[in-house]
C-alpha cells in the first residue's frame, strides 16, 4: 500500500512538473488550411491534386482530396501562399496571395470548371479568410501595420495598448505614464477587458516570454518591430491551448526569412523639445524633464 501511494505521488509530481515547465506551455504558431473541391454541379471531387506554395520561401506542399472531396494541410508557417487544384477533365484552379497567420485555421473551397488542365482559372481577389475551426477572436497586425503605425519607441507591445479594452497597469498610481515607458517588463503590464493587470500571456514564436504565471510575470525581452512578422491580440475568447492566464494572450511571430536578400535602415529619434508637458506637471507648475532617445 505504501509503495502504491509513493508511486502515485511520484507520478503526480512528474506530471505537474511537465505541465508547468516552459517547454510544455508553448503555443501553436503554425497555421492550417482546409477546403472542399467540387465540380460545376456541386458534387465533391475525390482524388484532385492540391498544391500549396509559400511565395516567400518557395516551399511546396502537395496533397490530394479524400473521398469526401476535402483536403487539409497543417503545420504551415505564417506567410503568403498560392493554392492550385488540378483534376483530369477540368481547368486548373489557382488562387494567389493567400495570407495565412499564425494559429489560424483557414478554409478555402475550390469549384473546378470543365476544360483542359492546361487552362487556368485564376482567382486574384483576396477574400477575408474566416477562422471556422477554433474559438479564437483576435486583433491581427501584419508586418506593414507593425512597422508603419506610429510608435514613440520601437517596441511592438505598445500596439497592444492601442486596442479597445486595454489599460496600462498602475498608470494612475503615481507611476510613469505609458508614453514614458520603454523597458520590456513594464510594457507587459496591462489589463484586458477588466482583467487583473499583468495577468496575461505573451508568447514569441509559440514560447512563453514571461517568467511566471499570474500578475507581475516578468517579460524577458521583446523583439524590435522590424523583426516581427505578425502579432495577434486575444482580449477574451481564445482556445484552450492558452492556459494559465486570467487576462488575455499576445502572440508574436518573428520573421522567418525568404529566398531573397533584403534589409532596411532606420533612425529613431525622440526629444523633449518636440513633446508637450504632462497635465499633472502643468497643474503643479513643474517643468517637463529633459528626454533624449536615439
Amino acid at each position: 500500500m505504501q509503495k502504491f501511494l509513493f508511486l502515485t505521488v511520484a507520478l503526480a509530481v512528474l506530471a505537474a512538473a511537465f505541465l508547468c515547465s516552459p517547454e510544455s506551455s508553448a503555443q501553436v504558431t503554425f497555421a492550417s488550411l482546409t477546403g472542399l473541391v467540387t465540380d460545376p454541379g456541386g458534387a465533391v471531387m475525390p482524388g484532385a491534386e492540391v498544391e500549396l506554395t509559400n511565395t516567400d520561401t518557395g516551399e511546396e506542399r502537395v496533397t490530394s482530396t479524400g473521398e469526401t472531396g476535402r483536403f487539409t494541410m497543417s503545420q504551415l508557417k505564417a506567410g503568403t501562399y498560392d493554392l492550385a487544384v488540378e483534376s483530369a477533365g477540368f481547368k486548373r484552379f489557382l488562387q494567389v496571395n493567400i495570407r495565412l497567420q499564425g494559429s489560424q485555421d483557414a478554409e478555402i473551397n475550390a469549384s473546378l470548371e470543365l476544360g483542359e488542365v492546361t487552362e487556368t482559372v485564376e482567382v486574384t481577389a483576396q477574400a477575408v479568410l474566416l477562422d471556422t475551426q477554433s474559438a479564437n477572436q483576435t486583433s491581427d497586425l501584419n508586418t506593414e501595420e507593425i512597422t508603419q503605425l506610429p510608435l514613440n519607441f520601437r517596441n511592438p507591445l505598445l500596439l497592444v495598448h492601442a486596442n479597445a479594452g486595454v489599460m496600462s497597469a498602475f498608470q494612475n498610481a503615481g507611476r510613469r505614464a505609458v508614453q514614458d515607458r520603454f523597458n520590456d517588463q513594464e510594457m507587459a503590464l496591462f489589463s484586458m477587458n477588466g482583467g487583473r493587470e499583468a495577468s496575461n500571456t505573451i508568447t514569441i514564436d509559440g514560447v512563453s516570454n514571461k517568467g511566471g504565471a499570474g500578475d507581475w510575470g516578468a517579460n524577458f525581452g521583446t523583439p524590435s518591430v522590424d523583426s516581427v512578422q505578425e502579432m495577434q491580440i486575444s482580449r477574451n475568447t481564445y482556445d484552450a491551448q492558452y492556459g494559465r492566464v486570467g487576462n488575455g494572450v499576445v502572440s508574436i511571430v518573428t520573421k522567418g526569412g525568404g529566398d531573397q536578400y533584403h534589409g532596411n535602415l532606420f533612425w529613431f529619434h525622440r526629444n523633449d523639445n518636440l513633446d508637450s508637458n504632462e497635465w499633472r506637471r502643468n497643474r503643479t507648475g513643474t517643468p517637463k524633464p529633459e528626454f533624449k532617445r536615439n
